[in-house]
């Protein structure tokens, strides 16, 4: 499973490692898949943020339904002893090969047990995002998380759960729509 359970984004900039722990498995298949920005918001609906089946127990497990490509795909052996704790590394930076800025879902399964898996869904963005509505307005400010600084210039969408534009705009000087 992955180490960091909730978290869900990575700065661009950063070390950019996910560390997954590993146990009584000898060889793992790591897979990143990046979803199409078109496909985003079904993908997002299609796999909730919700971590727990009927059984209530964490099974963080995510399928593309086809809705990406597969971007990477490396087999990694693992030093296995019984019952003891293995920890890889997956660097995102290798993993996306220079690709930033979207969508991705991240999977390690056994190659021998394939059933036995876990997967992360990862945003990657230097984008901060606030939105706010009021009785009859939104409001969407962007700034740069790395410079703490606005964006101007940037076209913004709101989109309905159903993939439908509701509004859009373009970002003035002050990073806000």
């Amino acid at each position: 499973s992955f180490v960091d359970k909730s978290g869900r984004y990575l700065m661009l900039g950063g070390q950019e490692n996910l560390q997954i722990d590993v146990v009584n498995i000898d060889e793992v298949q790591v897979e990143v898949e990046k979803i199409f920005a078109n496909n985003i918001t079904h993908f997002l609906r299609q796999n909730s943020y919700s971590y727990y089946d009927d059984s209530y127990y964490y099974e963080p497990y995510y399928d593309t339904y086809g809705l990406g490509k597969t971007i990477y795909n490396k087999e990694i052996k693992l030093d296995n002893k019984s019952n003891w704790l293995n920890q890889i590394d997956i660097n995102v930076n290798e993993a996306l090969g220079g690709r930033y800025n979207g969508i991705y879902l991240i999977t390690v399964r056994s190659n021998r047990d394939r059933w036995r898996r876990t997967s992360k869904i990862l945003a990657i963005s230097d984008l901060g995002i606030i939105a706010k509505r009021s009785s009859n307005n939104y409001y969407v400010f962007l700034n740069s998380i790395s410079k703490a600084e606005k964006i101007s210039g940037v076209k913004v969408d709101v989109i309905s759960n159903n993939n439908q534009t509701l509004l859009s705009g373009v970002t003035d000087n002050n990073g806000v729509v």
